[in-house]
């Protein structure tokens, strides 16, 4: 599990404002809550290049990080799969980021195992 100093630093609309801004493709965000222990929300977006998915992954741990900072937390997420050109996840404790390349999110569909 990730440190505690991060778990809740960004709220799921944070995340979503985030995403949008950076025009990440169909938005999904899914409450776990009942079906999951050990997160709170599932956020799914598409990128439309690898240098997309990793800007918007690399965006949500740079406001992560932002955010602990003033805090004077020094641990942070980091972007799980950046070396993948298709599907990178940012594990934020009570939000997860799985950020995809379309092909990726509709090959692995995810958001319909939840």
């Amino acid at each position: 599990a990730p440190p505690t100093s991060f778990l809740h630093k960004l709220t799921v609309r944070e995340v979503a404002k985030i995403l949008r801004k950076l025009r990440g493709i169909d938005l999904k965000i899914l409450n776990v809550q009942a079906r999951c222990q050990w997160t709170d929300y599932m956020v799914f977006v598409s990128g439309k290049s690898t240098r997309h998915i990793r800007g918007m992954a690399d965006s949500i741990v740079a406001r992560v990080k932002k955010k602990s900072t003033e805090d004077n937390h020094l641990e942070f997420p980091s972007v799980e799969g950046r070396a993948c050109e298709h599907w990178m996840v940012v594990d934020c404790g009570s939000i997860v980021v799985h950020v995809f390349s379309e092909e990726a999110r509709a090959r692995y569909n995810l958001e319909q195992k939840w």
